[in-house]
C-alpha cells in the first residue's frame, strides 16, 4: 500500500516542470526599437527624404543666377571682318520673368550696321519674358511645386514601408513567443512523461504492477517526445525569423544570445483601435494616390499653357560704360524684340491634356477602390477581434477546467479509483487546451497589429513617439 501511494505522490509532483535555466527577456519594445534604429530597410526609407530633398534644390537652382558670355570674330586677308563680345548676367526671378545685365562690344570693317556701337561698348539692362503662355505657370514654377509635393509623397512612401516593416516584424515576435510558449509547455509535459515512465518502471520491476503499464507510460513519453520535437522545430523557425530583422549599426546581421526570450504573452500590451477610423483620406494607401493625383493636377496646369500663343518679348536699355547706369538712364536709347509662335492645330497638346485627364480619373478610381477595401477590412477586423477576444476568455476557462478534471482524475488515482490511462487522457486534453489557449491569444495579438496596420497607424503606434 505505501509502495503505491508513493507512485501516485511520484505522479503528482512530476506534472509540470519547469526548468531553473537564467533567461533574459527580449522585450517587444527594445526589438522594435533595434530595427529602428539599424535596420537596411529603415535606412533606405531615410533615402527617400534626402532624394526630395535634392530634388527641391535642384529644381530652385532653375532661380540661380547665372553668366553667360559669348565672343566671336573672323579675320581674313589681313582684315578684322568683326569681333563681338556679349556678356551677360541673368538673374530669373518667378513669372518666368529673366532680368540682365550686361556688355556688349563690336569692331572690325564689316560689321553688320545693326551692330555698330561706341568702340567703348554699351553696357544694357533689361528683361526678357513670355507675356502670355508661361506668365502665370512656367515649367521652373510648376519643377519646384512638384518638388515640394515630393517631400511630402516621400515622406508618406516612408511611412507605408515602416508600417510594412513593423507589421510583419511585430507579428514574427507574436509567433514567437507563441512557439516558445508551446515549446516550454511541451518541456513541462514531457518531463511529466518521463518521471512518471521511471516510477513506473521502478514499480514493475519490484513487481507491484504490471507490464503493460510500463509500456503504456514508454507510449506517453514518446507522444511528449515526438510533440515537443515538431514544437521545437516551429520554434527555430519562428526564432530565426526574429533574427532576421537584427542589424549592428555597421548594418552586419546579428542573431539572438542563447538566453535572449520573449515576454509572454499576456504581458504583450498593444493599443487596440477605436472601432472605426473617421476619416480614410488620411490614410496613408490613400494619401500616396492624393499625391498622385496633385502631381497630375500641377502637370496640367502646364499643358494648359501650351494651348496659349507664345509671345516672347525682351527690352533692356543702353547705357555707353562711361555713364554711370544708375545715375542717367536715357530710354529712347533701347533694344526692343518680339518672338510669337502658335501651332495651328495644336494636336499634341490637345492628346497631352487628354491623357492627363485619363490618368487622373484613373488613380481617382484606384483612390475609391483603395478607400473601399480599407472601410471592409476595418469593418471585417473590429468584429474579428472581439471574437477573438471572446475566444481568448473561452479557451482560458477551458484550460482552467481541464486542469480541475486532471486534478479529480489524480485524486480519484490515489484512492484507487482511476488507473493512469485515463490520467493520461485527461492530462492530454489539458495539453490541448493549452495549446488552444496559447494560440488564441497570439492570434488575438496578431489581429489587433493587422488592425493597426489597417488603419495605416501601426508605426507611429509601436515606435513613432519614443
Amino acid at each position: 500500500m505505501m509502495t503505491r501511494i508513493f507512485f501516485v505522490i511520484t505522479i503528482l509532483c512530476g506534472a509540470l516542470y519547469k526548468t531553473n535555466a537564467q533567461s533574459v527577456q527580449f522585450t517587444p519594445d527594445e526589438f522594435l526599437q533595434t530595427i529602428r534604429m539599424h535596420h537596411p530597410v529603415v535606412k533606405q526609407t531615410n533615402l527617400l527624404i534626402v532624394s526630395a530633398d535634392a530634388a527641391l534644390q535642384s529644381a530652385r537652382g532653375a532661380f540661380d543666377p547665372y553668366i553667360e558670355s559669348a565672343a566671336m570674330q573672323k579675320e581674313y586677308a589681313d582684315k578684322l571682318y568683326y569681333r563681338q563680345w556679349n556678356t551677360n548676367l541673368y538673374i530669373p526671378v518667378w513669372g518666368g520673368i529673366d532680368m540682365y545685365l550686361g556688355h556688349m562690344q563690336n569692331s572690325g570693317d564689316f560689321l553688320n550696321p545693326s551692330e555698330n556701337i561706341p568702340d567703348e561698348g554699351l553696357l544694357k539692362a533689361g528683361v526678357k519674358m513670355d507675356v502670355i503662355q508661361s506668365f502665370w505657370n512656367n515649367r521652373r514654377q510648376i519643377d519646384i511645386a512638384q518638388a515640394k509635393l515630393l517631400q511630402s509623397a516621400n515622406s508618406n512612401e516612408q511611412l507605408l514601408q515602416l508600417n510594412n516593416l513593423f507589421y510583419e516584424a511585430m507579428t514574427d515576435y507574436i509567433k514567437w513567443a507563441q512557439q516558445y510558449a508551446i515549446m516550454n509547455m511541451q518541456q513541462d509535459f514531457i518531463e511529466a512523461a518521463r518521471i512518471r515512465y521511471e516510477s513506473t518502471r521502478q514499480l514493475h520491476l519490484q513487481g507491484d504492477i504490471a507490464a503493460i503499464d510500463t509500456l503504456e507510460a514508454f507510449m506517453q513519453l514518446q507522444d511528449r517526445t515526438t510533440a515537443f520535437n515538431e514544437a521545437f522545430i516551429q520554434y527555430v523557425y519562428a526564432i530565426n525569423k526574429v533574427n532576421s530583422y537584427l542589424w549592428s549599426p555597421e548594418t552586419a546581421p546579428l542573431r539572438l544570445r542563447e538566453d535572449q526570450v520573449p515576454v509572454p504573452l499576456d504581458s504583450i500590451a498593444l493599443f487596440i483601435p477605436e472601432p472605426a477610423l473617421p476619416d480614410w483620406m488620411n490614410h496613408p494607401e490613400v494619401m500616396s494616390y492624393n499625391f498622385m493625383l496633385q502631381s497630375l493636377s500641377l502637370e496640367r496646369k502646364m499643358q494648359q499653357q501650351y494651348l496659349l500663343p507664345k509671345l516672347s518679348v525682351h527690352y533692356n536699355i543702353l547705357q555707353p560704360p562711361s555713364v554711370s547706369i544708375f545715375n542717367t538712364l536715357d530710354p529712347s536709347n533701347y533694344q526692343f524684340g518680339l518672338q510669337f509662335n502658335y501651332p495651328l492645330f495644336l494636336r499634341q497638346e490637345r492628346a497631352a491634356l487628354e491623357i492627363n485627364k485619363v490618368k487622373m480619373w484613373d488613380t481617382d478610381f484606384q483612390r475609391q477602390i483603395t478607400v473601399n477595401e480599407l472601410s471592409l477590412k476595418s469593418v471585417v477586423l473590429d468584429s474579428e477581434t472581439e471574437i477573438l477576444r471572446q475566444q481568448q476568455e473561452l479557451y482560458r476557462a477551458l484550460y482552467n477546467n481541464a486542469e480541475v478534471l486532471l486534478q479529480a482524475e489524480e485524486a480519484k488515482l490515489l484512492m484507487g479509483e482511476s488507473s493512469l490511462f485515463l490520467v493520461n487522457n485527461r492530462e492530454l486534453y489539458l495539453l490541448n487546451s493549452g495549446n488552444k489557449q496559447i494560440t488564441a491569444e497570439a492570434k488575438y495579438l496578431q489581429t489587433i497589429t493587422r488592425q493597426l496596420y489597417v488603419y495605416g497607424d501601426l508605426f507611429n503606434r509601436l515606435v513613432g513617439n519614443n
